[in-house]
């Protein structure tokens, strides 16, 4: 990656931390609202920003209508927003949007079903990949998708988020969303830098026991000079050969809900809707 595409993706990633209106805000989201009000529509928005960042692909959005995340906490909190779901501090129960009943965009929808593969993250487990599964009838779609199916784990838990979060955590979080026929294989970091990362870093070991019909890959994706991030060489290397070895076999989930374990973090309860919203 050149100089400039590093800067620009370090500038997509960045984060507000003031005490003013924009703190814990993407700046990435905040240049598609300014592309969207430029281009007259959120769609427009994003492919003017793809036009920007040089995207080879598509980007399609979940769904044009304009949505809030909205989050509860294990201690009860209700948080609304993703910039506050995202800076909880504590390990969230149930995340939901609203509206809930948001029209998923016809084109994503057609894009998942004529995918040969699909993969979901890396990024932001309950502020990035979570909320795309919320919207109506993409989790189906993924769900009934013909392609292979992955999963690509942080290499890294976030603070208050994930933190503390097994490999298999961050599994049943994801299919607790989009359901047991979501993912077919798990694509983890194996290489834990023997140790050698900051305090404040906490990196994801993917070697605890495995009984789980999901085909798990172990592979070295980490991008040593940012511990809390995926090489993006290694990580397309390690994707290319997964795909290629399974792309004729593909597994499945169990049929059963019952069969699928729950997070650890997961109490039960309902959804988190507007009535239940608070700052």
């Amino acid at each position: 990656m050149a100089d400039s595409e590093t800067v620009m993706q370090d500038l997509m990633d960045y984060r507000f931390s003031t005490q003013g209106q924009l703190n814990g805000h993407s700046f990435g989201n905040i240049l598609i609202a300014a592309l969207a009000g430029i281009g007259g529509d959120f769609y427009k928005g994003v492919e003017i920003a793809g036009q920007l960042l040089a995207i080879r692909g598509k980007v399609i959005p979940s769904t044009t209508t304009n949505v809030t995340l909205v989050g509860s906490t294990v201690s009860g909190q209700r948080l609304v927003g993703e910039s506050r779901v995202g800076a909880a501090g504590e390990h969230l129960r149930l995340v939901a949007l609203y509206p809930p009943d948001a029209p998923a965009h016809p084109d994503a929808m057609r894009a998942i079903e004529e995918a040969d593969l699909i993969i979901l993250g890396p990024g932001s487990l309950f502020t990035s990949i979570v909320p795309n599964l919320l919207v109506k009838d993409i989790a189906a779609a993924v769900a009934n998708a013909n392609g292979l199916k992955m999963y690509v784990c942080n290499v890294a838990g976030e603070a208050g988020e994930t933190a503390g979060l097994s490999l298999l955590d961050h599994l049943n979080v994801i299919r607790y969303y989009a359901g047991t026929y979501s993912v077919d294989i798990v694509i983890a970091n194996d290489n834990l830098l023997g140790g050698n990362v900051p305090e404040t870093v906490s990196l994801i070991d993917p070697k605890q026991a495995w009984q789980d019909p999901a085909v798990r890959v172990l592979a070295d994706i980490i991008d040593e000079a940012k511990p809390t991030r995926h090489e993006p060489a290694k990580l397309a290397a390690a994707i290319t050969q997964t795909y290629r070895q399974h792309r004729g076999k593909r597994r499945r989930l169990p049929l059963l809900w019952h069969n699928v374990q729950q997070p650890a973090h997961f109490n039960g309860g309902e959804p988190v809707g507007a009535n239940q919203q608070s700052s």
